[in-house]
């Protein structure tokens, strides 16, 4: 692939010249002259369909994000010089976030314990839910944790006395903007 920079023939070319070659315009006003994609001789795979479902479903998603007017410029923000809020939102799209680390020091069971948890993403966590279950599996409480200033960690506090904690298990969910999740378990020793 091939770049013309501030050249006046080929600034603002775009297209496909002959069956050889296309030209296409970056966001930062590139020009970017490729060889011209070939047509399929075979069917897609399942797995070829699938992938191409998923990445229909996140170019719709992603236009949406795009222009949002709260989301735009943090999109923007966070973008590489040539790429656009699109070009983000796209990639945020693909990829869940990561929940690095729950931490249960300070959860004993009892009302108002904390329980901490460590949540990144490409572009940002929107929220993080937990739900304490009780040895036998029952529901003991869920709810929302809260994000701590550093953009990084979440704080939830326990609702609910529970009064014995050992084989306890905290199920953390973790979302994003598109509404990837990501789900961890981890057993109260």
């Amino acid at each position: 692939m091939a770049k013309s920079i501030q050249n006046v023939v080929m600034q603002g070319a775009s297209g496909k010249i002959g069956k050889t070659l296309v030209f296409r315009q970056l966001s930062n006003g590139e020009t970017v002259i490729a060889n011209r994609a070939k047509p399929r001789t075979m069917p897609p795979s399942v797995q070829q369909e699938a992938n191409q479902s998923r990445f229909l479903n996140a170019i719709y998603l992603a236009k949406i994000l795009a222009v949002d007017p709260i989301l735009r410029p943090q999109y923007l923000a966070k973008a590489k010089p040539g790429q656009s809020a699109f070009n983000m939102a796209l990639k945020d799209c693909f990829n869940a976030p990561k929940i690095k680390g729950i931490h249960l020091d300070a959860y004993d069971g009892t009302i108002g314990s904390l329980i901490s948890i460590r949540a990144v993403d490409d572009f940002k966590v929107a929220s993080v839910k937990l739900r304490i279950l009780k040895a036998n599996n029952s529901l003991l409480e869920q709810g929302l944790a809260i994000p701590n200033d550093n953009g990084l960690d979440w704080t939830y506090i326990a609702t609910v006395n529970n009064n014995s904690p050992s084989g306890t298990k905290v199920e953390v969910t973790a979302s994003d903007v598109p509404g990837n999740e990501t789900v961890e378990v981890i057993t109260f020793i």
